[in-house]
């Protein structure tokens, strides 16, 4: 699913704004001259006819979950006040406005909007010919970018790769910025995850490089193994939505984990799929890793059977909180609502919310589902006043790493009780994602929500285990910093 980009204005500007971004956002101009807009028919471009200044005529656009805006109208003040609104009214983050008048630029600015002058461009164009020594990326070639940087995202397939094997003809890997530092490619230089890539190239193709650098497809769940091992307790519902697993995702197999000599009674559906049982000895789930990795698990799936008031509350731990605390693997409490359409990830200032995060993300880039994100904030004097700051850089996180992968999603900040807001929120959605943070104790006074959203939560819950050693760098840099 694409992010949404609003432009106002659709003149020659505004019509070029829409139709380059097309090919990676959702994009909808904002016209009061249909004539202008009647030049956009055909594309793969929304038009809203009316006053780009309304808020009759923006409540028509999908400006609420808007990722950008770009105000291009030929009018510094309409531009001014539609961008405006659209940061004090619809909360959008990444504002960018055409100035005609440089004088205006420094009242942009002041209202965090970024300004990009007409006269500023068109100066360092004429600067590009005049001196040959020097390049635009708007002015290299044909005019439409030949350079272009990428991040090298988690799941990139070039990560481990060397010039050597992608063997580049009609582009060119110029260079890297890792760490910190320059880093000049050769033959045999790997790339990692996180590399800055300077790509140079035909620009008739260097998007598609760029976007096979940056994203790659969607993994899920090889990341983590090749089969989803199905916790057989005779529930026939669990296995189906198993088996919809299998068939959606790029998962090879299915292991039935029977407890006991007695294998279950689902069998293989087709001679075409790869679906076997395993029966479980007295250690478990205490050997759920060893387990994982004899059968090259990805996922466990398991069934939400019923608790008693203590198991319910979170005082006492059901049998699904053994595996969460034993595994590093995702575990799918199945609860029969797939598939799954609308998905509710649930963020929080936890130092695994990225990682979190990032499966959310490709899970919903391989079902092609919808993604909302969302956070609670419970009350200032239960919490203290900067979780709520914390809690929307980790809103913020989460959806600048979908923005990285081309996928809009939709972020909501929920008031109250973090357990009862994600439950009564989850009932829109079909999978809600949450992650847990093992071997952490929890008392009446003070649950573990990832606990109670296991045992309450009416819809299927896909939970990701992990422990502060499992975040890598990322978490240890964070750590180091909120010590000093």
């Amino acid at each position: 699913m694409k992010p949404v980009l609003i432009v106002a204005g659709g003149g020659p500007s505004g019509r070029a704004i829409a139709e380059r971004c097309s090919t990676r956002w959702k994009v909808t101009v904002i016209d009061q001259d249909e004539a202008q807009l009647e030049q956009l028919k055909g594309k793969e471009i929304e038009t809203v006819a009316g006053d780009c200044t309304s808020t009759l005529v923006l409540n028509r656009t999908p400006i609420e979950t808007a990722r950008a805006v770009v105000g291009a109208t030929g009018n510094d003040d309409a531009n001014f006040e539609f961008c405006r609104l659209a940061r004090v009214l619809y909360q959008v983050k990444k504002i960018v406005a055409l100035v005609n008048l440089v004088t205006e630029t420094e009242r942009f600015r002041e209202a965090e909007v970024l300004p990009i002058t007409r006269p500023s461009s068109a100066a360092a164009i004429v600067e590009s010919q005049l001196d040959a020594g020097r390049r635009t990326t708007t002015d290299l070639g044909l005019g439409i970018g030949e350079i272009i940087e990428v991040k090298v995202q988690n799941h990139s397939p070039v990560i481990g790769k060397t010039l050597s094997i992608l063997r580049p003809k009609s582009w060119l890997l110029g260079a890297i910025y890792r760490d910190g530092r320059l880093v000049v490619p050769h033959g045999n230089t790997e790339i990692e995850e996180n590399d800055r890539c300077l790509l140079i190239g035909d620009p008739t193709i260097l998007p598609d490089i760029a976007d096979y650098f940056q994203r790659g497809a969607s993994e899920f769940p090889l990341q983590f193994g090749a089969h989803f091992g199905v916790l057989d307790s005779g529930d026939r519902g669990t296995y189906e939505e198993a088996l919809y697993l299998l068939e959606v995702t790029n998962a090879t197999g299915l292991r039935l984990l029977v407890q006991g000599s007695q294998a279950g009674e689902h069998g293989p559906t087709s001679a075409e799929q790869d679906i076997s049982s395993y029966s479980l000895d007295h250690r478990w789930p205490q050997n759920i890793e060893e387990i994982g990795d004899l059968l090259d698990l990805a996922a466990h799936v398991v069934s939400p059977r019923k608790a008693n008031w203590l198991q319910k509350f979170g005082l006492s731990r059901r049998p699904v909180y053994e595996i969460l605390e034993r595994t590093s693997e995702p575990v799918l409490i199945a609860r029969g609502t797939h598939p799954y359409k609308n998905i509710l990830l649930a963020v929080s200032p936890a130092s695994g919310s990225v990682r979190v995060a990032e499966l959310a993300v490709d899970v919903a880039r391989k079902l092609g589902a919808k993604l909302t994100v969302a956070v609670v904030c419970p009350a200032e004097y239960v919490t203290g006043a900067a979780f709520r700051q914390e809690a929307e850089e980790a809103l913020e996180r989460a959806t600048g790493l979908a923005s990285l992968y081309g996928l809009g999603v939709k972020k909501e900040i929920l008031e109250g009780n973090e357990l009862n807001q994600l439950c009564e929120r989850a009932t829109e959605f079909d999978l809600l994602i949450t992650g847990h943070r093992r071997h952490r104790k929890f008392t009446f006074l003070k649950p573990d929500v990832s606990h109670l959203l296991a045992a309450r939560s009416p819809i299927s819950t896909l939970v990701l285990p992990y422990l502060p050693k499992d975040l890598g760098k990322a978490y240890t840099r964070r750590a180091k910093k909120q010590k000093n």
